[in-house]
């Protein structure tokens, strides 16, 4: 996409999501979700404000399967936090369950929560801007995930917008899908 971050300054909360963007298209860039309806999917990765829904940047996601036991569907990593450290950026998000424990635990600079909401679900999330855990007296729950819960939908209504407001028609080519789809996200941040 186009450097369109240059023509906002975003907010403080920014959110990197994925788009699974559904396609009958069947090319190597196609992903097979079996449980879900729409089976085929292409994947763009998205940083959008949280407050304006306004997309900043995103880029195709060009590899069929995960190459690398390394390589997760999070964007979330303890390595990614000590590098935005170093630049004074801060990284707040929800890991994978997968993810192997060495990556989580490898330095002090932030914290690592697994908080369980329901009996048969639990969430890990790794901040670098919250040092310590603190619980909020009227939910019961730790701050941090009282912070993300508010800041995490950006994403996530992104994509029901571009749902919505779709411009695409029926096509067969992976080329005119994806530019149908980049027209919709430049229509929500028009």
């Amino acid at each position: 996409m186009y450097r369109t971050d240059l023509l906002k300054i975003p907010d403080m909360n920014l959110t990197v999501n994925e788009q699974l963007f559904p396609t009958k298209v069947r090319r190597k860039l196609t992903q097979y979700i079996p449980n879900k309806p729409d089976k085929f999917r292409i994947k763009f990765w998205l940083a959008s404000d949280t407050n304006s829904k306004y997309i900043i940047n995103g880029f195709h996601f060009w590899e069929k399967k995960i190459l690398d036991r390394r390589q997760y569907q999070s964007v979330t990593f303890a390595s990614l936090a000590t590098k935005l450290s170093e630049k004074r950026t801060t990284l707040f998000g929800v890991t994978e369950e997968n993810c192997p424990t060495w990556l989580l635990y490898k330095s002090n600079n932030f914290t690592l929560i697994i908080y369980k909401s329901k009996p048969s679900k639990k969430v890990t999330i790794l901040s670098s801007k919250n040092k310590s855990v603190k619980i909020n007296n009227d939910r019961k729950q730790p701050e941090i995930v009282a912070y993300y819960n508010k800041s995490k939908f950006g994403g996530d209504v992104t994509d029901q917008m571009a749902r919505k407001y779709s411009v695409k028609s029926k096509s067969y080519r992976w080329a005119v899908q994806v530019s149908f789809n980049i027209l919709d996200l430049a229509s929500i941040n028009a």
